[in-house]
């Protein structure tokens, strides 16, 4: 395999097998680089093993690039046990390896349907243990244009670093609601963070590495909170607002004097006070029919209903 030979290779690129079959491929990688800005630089060269190779910064990606037939018909012959075995045990192994298997519809279970020669269900089972067992990603296209679009799209992940699991990433990484007993502390402050709009994990966590989230809540001013930086990057005005307003919302009152201010006043004034009512009947529940209609009167008054109806148990 054409591995980094002395431990560094900064260069972004995608290398293609000079092999004849891949001539289409490369021809659609070099038409979809040409029109994004800092792509990689596509080259030909000969590969001992795969017929992709992307690498950026010492990480090299090898892509197995097959038809449905090529596939099927290693699976007969047991190519694809020995591709696999030199893959991840074989001698300067890549970071990753993933075979993209080219076919224009999607393969049936069905025990009876053939690809050359190998049953459609033992293909599936083959992906299957292919992607759970030996833990090779194992992705399908329906043309080779479709291969070079994932290939690109995973070269550009790769620059991002957006394979790699962050420090501290785990659960509160991924989860935006569970048990309440289970999002606590930074964790908690984390989950709210990233649940805004334009607030991703990672981002989250360099805001509380540089601000306390009290501070955020309470008195932090936006230029402060825009100025810090997330991969070299501020956060910016936008941004840093979103999270402050979405922090220090409170809920308007109704205003004095309006025709809804009344309306809420005559069913309040109609009810008796639910804590007196309490304190009188202790062990009675409380009147679910004797609580106002609210549909007519708007969120604007629900604190002052919550003020009526909050009783101390």
């Amino acid at each position: 395999m054409n591995g980094p030979s002395d431990g560094k290779d900064h260069v972004f690129r995608i290398i293609v097998d000079t092999h004849s079959a891949e001539n289409v491929l490369f021809d659609f990688i070099s038409d979809i680089t040409s029109e994004i800005d800092d792509s990689p630089s596509v080259e030909r060269k000969h590969l001992d093993i795969g017929d992709v190779h992307i690498k950026y910064n010492e990480k090299t990606i090898v892509v197995e690039r097959k038809t449905m037939q090529d596939f099927a018909a290693s699976i007969r012959d047991s190519r694809y046990h020995e591709q696999k075995y030199r893959a991840k045990e074989g001698e300067n192994p890549p970071d990753w390896f993933i075979y993209a298997i080219e076919h224009p519809t999607t393969l049936s279970w069905c025990p009876n349907s053939r690809v050359a020669g190998v049953t459609h269900r033992g293909i599936q089972c083959a992906i299957a243990k292919t992607q759970i067992r030996d833990g090779i990603p194992t992705f399908t296209t329906s043309t080779t244009e479709g291969t070079a679009q994932l290939i690109v799209y995973i070269a550009r992940e790769l620059q991002k670093n957006n394979f790699v699991v962050s420090k501290g990433a785990g659960y509160a990484g991924v989860v935006k609601k569970r048990k309440k007993d289970n999002v606590v502390g930074e964790t908690a402050q984390i989950v709210m963070l990233s649940s805004l709009p334009g607030v991703s994990h990672e981002s989250a966590l360099s805001i509380l590495r540089e601000i306390p989230f009290s501070s955020i809540a309470n008195d932090t001013p936006v230029s402060k909170l825009a100025s810090v930086k997330h991969k070299g990057r501020r956060l910016g005005e936008a941004r840093a607002t979103r999270v402050i307003d979405a922090l220090r919302w409170k809920r308007p009152s109704a205003q004095p004097g309006t025709q809804l201010d009344a309306q809420l006043d005559a069913q309040l004034d109609a009810l008796p006070d639910a804590q007196s009512s309490y304190d009188a009947q202790p062990d009675a529940l409380p009147d679910t029919n004797a609580v106002p209609d609210l549909s007519i009167l708007g969120s604007q008054c629900v604190g002052r209903v919550e003020g009526k109806f909050d009783v101390a148990f």
